[in-house]
């Protein structure tokens, strides 16, 4: 099912990316984990871009049809990774006296693996799990050729671990993460670059170079790289551990101008317990995963110790007969009769999706989800039993007030007289039942008085 989640914080920050663009980031709670899906992901994943974003909507439309999205996944388990942009606490550090400009006066672009005599380093004050690089385009960014046009320019950066006191022993270097500006802009703005450490915080060495070379002064041309400061991030214990997550990166500009409406292809909890579909109801067998059948939904609410009534019941207090009855009804496939797939496809005969998003009771919870396959629990001593509405496997009658059908000639008047002789006719029920004894008589006809109607 689609589903936007609680919005939990909204961050809005310089460009994580590099690119210049101001970012918006939104972190979603989807609830406790493990779930088993959000959007196209399975399992934790970090920075989706491209193809990978399908199954979200922005505004109602896929973000694969809007630029500058990013996304991090977190399904919710024991320990998971913090998302860097919403790290616990944040401490900015300038770079010498006023900024560092980046330089390049070699006459060529910057290809090698190894940094030029320019590169300028910087060692954080603390242990970190990320830095944010700013650096600064103080003079804005354009080409004057006849007129202003966009110009682009590249610089790069590096990490390296060091020892608690900042100094060796060193890591080694990480690769070279080049950094590509390119718009027309006569204001100052930012390119600010997150660099990710890792889950354990390490004092780190950071180096940065300018890739692009120096258009000169008389040039006319404005592409000032101005290193700033960096911003030491600690992740602490923010991660939400437990809690099944979506965090977007969005980019500000035509497409996206303010907070848009946020929902996500979600499939419920992986640990719930399935039934295999084989063992009998005397040794049943179950494994954690995703169902959206109601009768192992309805076993999770029993027997779930964290949402449910697990701290009461258990599989012990389960009438497999019903409940194995039961679900077998829900799984049966059915044919699709319309909209997509229609007499192409089949589906199971009964599915539940279900947010368990208000205060209730686990009773209230239970009979809702089993509402979904049209059934009733019922606790019977200490045994909860499945009492579900199904077909008859033979055709019964069920007579009801409608069954009673009206005279043709009820009795009335003739020519302003009412008439003398009644033109109903009696009514006549019979009702055949074994004798209670051998004098009793086997049929007996019940009421014979004129009425209007006939049974």
């Amino acid at each position: 099912m689609r589903y936007g989640g609680k919005i939990v914080s909204v961050v809005p920050e310089e460009s994580a990316d590099g690119s210049g663009d101001d970012k918006l980031n939104v972190l979603i709670n989807y609830g406790r984990g493990p779930l088993a899906q959000i959007g196209t992901s399975t399992t934790d994943a970090d920075a989706i871009t491209g193809a990978a974003l399908g199954e979200i909507d922005l505004a109602q439309q896929p973000a694969t049809g809007f630029t500058g999205v990013r996304a991090w996944v977190r399904m919710g388990t024991a320990g998971q990774s913090p998302i860097p942009a919403f790290a616990t606490s944040k401490r900015q550090s300038f770079v010498g006296s006023g900024g560092v400009d980046l330089r390049n006066t070699s006459g060529s672009e910057r290809t090698g693996t190894g940094a030029s005599a320019e590169a300028f380093s910087f060692v954080t004050d603390s242990a970190v799990n990320s830095v944010k690089v700013r650096v600064q385009l103080p003079g804005g960014l354009y080409t004057t050729g006849g007129q202003l046009q966009a110009r682009r320019v590249q610089w790069r950066l590096r990490w390296r671990t060091t020892s608690a006191g900042g100094g060796s022993p060193f890591g080694s270097w990480s690769a070279w993460q080049v950094i590509t500006v390119e718009r027309l802009s006569q204001q100052a703005f930012w390119s600010s670059p997150r660099l990710r450490i890792g889950n354990t915080a390490s004092r780190v060495e950071v180096q940065a170079e300018r890739v692009s070379v120096e258009p000169g002064s008389a040039s006319g041309n404005s592409d000032l790289l101005r290193w700033d400061s960096v911003v030491e991030e600690a992740d602490g214990l923010q991660t939400y551990d437990g809690h099944a997550l979506l965090a977007l990166e969005l980019t500000a500009g035509e497409q996206i101008q303010s907070l848009p409406a946020i929902s996500a292809l979600v499939k419920g909890r992986a640990d719930v317990p399935v039934h295999d579909g084989s063992s009998p109801p005397s040794a049943p067998v179950t494994a954690p995963g995703y169902s959206r059948n109601p009768a192992d939904l309805a076993l999770a609410a029993i027997t779930n110790a964290e949402w449910g009534w697990g701290h009461r019941f258990g599989t012990a207090n389960i009438d497999w007969v019903s409940f194995l009855a039961w679900r077998a009804y829900c799984a049966a496939t059915i044919a699709v009769l319309s909209g997509a797939g229609a007499g192409t496809t089949t589906r199971p005969r009964f599915a539940c999706d279900l947010v368990l998003d208000k205060q209730q009771s686990a009773g209230e919870w239970l009979r809702t989800i089993c509402a979904a396959g049209r059934c009733r629990p019922v606790l019977i001593g200490n045994r909860w039993a499945f009492i579900y509405d199904r077909p008859q496997s033979l055709p019964v009658e069920v007579f009801t007030d409608a069954s009673i059908a009206a005279d043709a000639k009820p009795p009335g008047r003739r020519n302003g007289r009412r008439s003398g002789r009644r033109r109903g006719r009696l009514s006549h029920g019979a009702a055949a039942y074994p004798a209670p004894h051998r004098y009793a008589r086997k049929q007996q006809t019940v009421g014979s008085r004129p009425a209007g109607r006939t049974l």
